[in-house]
């Protein structure tokens, strides 16, 4: 904001909190206000935003596990029928980042399930199921990390990751199904 308008609303703002007087009083440069708007959550601006956004965090998890999965072929602790042996510290590293980017993923999609769930009625059984799902993937996040906590356990890594693979693959399958068309559907 500029000009009257922007004294204006700084002058309010004065009157809120005399903090923003002195504030002003000690500086020569003109302190700049800035008005914030909140998104309405049926801006089809938004929901295109959400899709994009939701399809490149899948694409880079998909990226993400297939590097660890070729990386752990790589590894002799991912060979079959043989017991782990510890694992190099970048795979062990990999694969735990990947653990905790999987987790914030799913952390933040479960909070926005209830702003979908309300904009789109029509969504709350495939939400369903996708909340069930994150708790799926979840346990067998845990059984990851506990496999690269205990490098003596006799199990094939490799195979682990395949599960892994194939669980996340039918999940982000299901999710940009089910969620993509009602939210691209919203477009203006």
């Amino acid at each position: 904001m500029r000009g009257r308008e922007r004294d204006d609303h700084y002058r309010a703002q004065c009157e809120r909190a005399p903090a923003f007087t002195a504030y002003q009083e000690g500086t020569e440069r003109t302190i700049p206000v800035v008005a914030l708007h909140r998104l309405s959550a049926a801006d089809p601006a938004r929901h295109r935003a959400t899709v994009d956004h939701l399809v490149r965090v899948h694409d880079e998890l998909r990226r993400e596990l297939a590097a660890v999965r070729a990386e752990a072929g790589r590894h002799p602790a991912g060979l079959p029928s043989r017991p782990l042996q510890p694992l190099g510290q970048q795979l062990a590293r990999h694969c735990l980042t990947l653990c905790g980017a999987l987790h914030e993923h799913h952390t933040n999609e479960d909070g926005a399930f209830t702003l979908l769930e309300r904009q789109f009625p029509e969504l709350s059984p495939a939400v369903a199921r996708l909340r069930e799902e994150h708790k799926v993937v979840a346990r067998v996040l845990d059984e990851l990390q506990a496999l690269l906590a205990a490098p003596d356990a006799a199990v094939d890594l490799v195979t682990e990751l395949d599960r892994l693979a194939a669980d996340l693959e039918a999940h982000f399958t299901y999710e940009e199904e089910q969620l993509l068309p009602s939210l691209y559907g919203s477009r203006g």
